[in-house]
C-alpha cells in the first residue's frame, strides 16, 4: 500500500456519509425482517407440534379402533359359523323327524289296514283273494248326468273309493255304473267301450261329459239356445257358439260348419250355399260377410223382395157376347192374357160351391183365397206356386204352374148356387 496521501474532497466524503447511512438503514431493515421472520418460524413450528400431536392422538386412537374391529370381525365369524353349524344340525333333525313321520305313517297304515282286513272277516266282508266284495260296501247315490250336480257326486265317489282302498279297478266301475240313471245311463250305454275301460278312463269321460261348462252337454244347451237372425248381432252370436262348438266337434270342421248353420236363421242360411272342403273359419269369414250385408243394406232388401214376389190376381167371371160366363185368365207375361172356356166342374157333389171361400191353403187345386190368406202368404213368405214356406214364386224349385181358369156357368146354376149359399 502506498504511503501517499488520498485527498479527498467534501462532496465526497458527503456523499460516503449519505451511502453509509444508507446502508445502515438497509441493514436495520433487514435485522428487522429476520426477527419478524424468527418470530413466525417460532409460531409454525408450534403449531406443528400441536399438529404433529393431535396426530399421535388420532393415530392412537385408530390403532385402538382397528383392533377392535379386528376382534368383532372374528367374533362375527365364529357367530357366523355357529351359526351355520345350528342350521345344518336343525336340518338333519327335520330330515329325521320326517323319516320317522313317515315311518309311524306308514306302520298306521299297515295298522288301519290289518284292523279293517279283521273287521271284514269278522262279517265276513273279504274274498278269498283279500280284496272287498261289494256286499258291505255302502252304495253310490244316484247321478241322472245333471252337470250342476257333478261335481259333489263325483267328490263323494272319491271319498268312498279312499276310504275303501281294497276295492280293485272292476269293482269301482261295477258301483259307478249301478248309480248312473237317466241321461246319465244313456250316455253310459252310447260311450265306446275305451272310454271306461278302467275307472281313470271312465272318470275323465264323465267329467268331459258333465263336469262344468267345459262338458259337453253344457256345450250342446248353450249352442240349442243361441239362434242368428237378420237383427242378431255378430260378434257375440259367435263368440258364445264358437268355443260350445269346438268342445263339441274338436277339430272336425266339417260337423262344427253343420251344427253353426242349424242355428243360423233360414233368411240368412239360403243365402250360404254348402263348399266342399270349407273350413270353419273360412264358413265364419263368409257367414260375417252376409251379415255385414244383410244388416247394412235392409232397405234395399226389402225393396228387392218385394219387387221379387209375384202375386197371383183373384180370378173374376166375364160375361161373354153370347150370354156365357167364362174366366178370365191369371194376369201374367207368361201366358200372353189369353182367354178360353173351360167345362163346368161345379155338377157333382164333390166340387165347393161357386161362392164360399176356400180356407185350404194356396195350390194346384185351390184357386182363390181370402184376403186374410192373402195376407198370411205373404207375412210368411209362403210360395204362390207350390204353396211352401221357405222362397217366393220367383225362385221355387217346382216347375211353373199352368194357366187357371174358372169354369163356364150357365146363369141359372149361377143363381141356385148362390142362394143355396146364402
Amino acid at each position: 500500500m502506498s504511503d501517499n496521501p488520498v485527498h479527498l474532497t467534501a462532496g465526497q466524503i458527503a456523499n460516503a456519509e449519505e451511502l453509509l447511512a444508507g446502508k445502515e438503514i438497509e441493514i436495520a431493515t433487514l435485522r428487522q425482517q429476520l426477527i419478524d421472520g424468527e418470530n413466525s418460524f417460532n409460531g409454525l413450528a408450534e403449531e406443528h407440534s400441536k399438529l404433529e400431536s393431535k396426530f399421535n392422538k388420532l393415530f392412537s386412537a385408530y390403532s385402538a379402533n382397528e383392533s377392535e374391529l379386528v376382534k368383532a370381525k372374528q367374533d362375527f365369524e365364529s357367530w357366523n359359523r355357529i351359526r351355520l353349524e345350528n342350521e345344518l344340525a336343525l336340518e338333519r333333525l327335520k330330515v329325521e323327524t320326517a323319516t320317522k313321520c313317515e315311518q309311524l305313517a306308514a306302520k298306521e297304515a299297515q295298522l288301519l289296514q290289518k284292523l279293517m282286513e279283521v273287521q271284514s272277516q269278522k262279517s265276513g266282508g273279504v274274498s278269498a283273494s283279500g280284496t272287498t266284495t261289494l256286499s258291505n260296501t255302502p252304495k253310490i247315490p244316484a247321478f241322472e248326468g245333471q252337470s250342476i250336480s257333478f261335481n259333489r257326486w263325483i267328490h263323494g265317489v272319491d271319498e268312498l273309493f279312499t276310504n275303501y282302498p281294497l276295492l280293485n279297478d272292476f269293482q269301482k266301475r261295477i258301483l259307478v255304473v249301478d248309480s248312473l240313471k237317466g241321461e246319465a245311463r244313456n250316455w253310459y250305454d252310447a260311450e265306446p267301450d275305451g272310454n271306461i275301460d278302467c275307472w281313470d278312463n271312465f272318470r275323465q269321460s264323465l267329467a268331459k261329459q258333465f263336469g262344468g261348462a267345459e262338458s259337453l252337454s253344457m256345450a250342446l244347451d248353450r249352442i240349442y239356445t243361441l239362434r242368428l237372425t237378420e237383427k242378431s248381432d255378430f260378434n257375440s252370436f259367435i263368440q258364445q257358439v264358437r268355443p260350445a262348438i269346438k268342445i263339441v266337434t274338436g277339430d272336425n270342421s266339417k260337423l262344427a260348419i253343420v251344427m253353426l248353420r242349424k242355428q243360423i236363421d233360414p233368411s240368412i242360411r239360403k243365402y250360404l250355399p254348402e263348399n266342399a272342403n270349407e273350413t270353419f273359419e273360412q264358413f265364419e269369414l263368409r257367414l260375417k260377410a252376409q251379415m255385414t250385408e244383410i244388416q247394412s243394406k235392409p232397405a234395399r232388401m226389402t225393396a228387392d223382395r218385394q219387387s221379387a214376389m209375384e202375386i197371383d190376381p183373384v180370378v173374376a167371371a166375364m160375361k161373354s157376347e153370347e150370354n156365357a160366363f167364362i174366366n178370365a185368365a191369371q194376369y201374367s207375361s207368361q201366358f200372353n192374357h189369353r182367354f178360353q172356356p173351360v167345362p163346368s166342374r161345379f155338377n157333382g157333389s164333390q166340387f165347393r160351391k161357386p161362392f164360399q171361400r176356400n180356407t185350404n191353403l194356396h195350390s194346384r187345386e185351390n184357386t182363390t183365397m181370402t184376403k186374410a190368406q192373402f195376407e198370411e202368404y205373404v207375412r210368411n213368405s209362403v210360395c204362390f206356386n207350390c204353396g211352401q214356406k221357405g222362397h217366393l214364386r220367383s225362385s221355387c224349385p217346382k216347375p211353373p204352374k199352368s194357366a187357371r181358369y174358372m169354369n163356364l156357368m150357365l146363369p141359372e146354376s149361377l143363381d141356385e148356387e148362390k142362394d143355396k149359399a146364402q
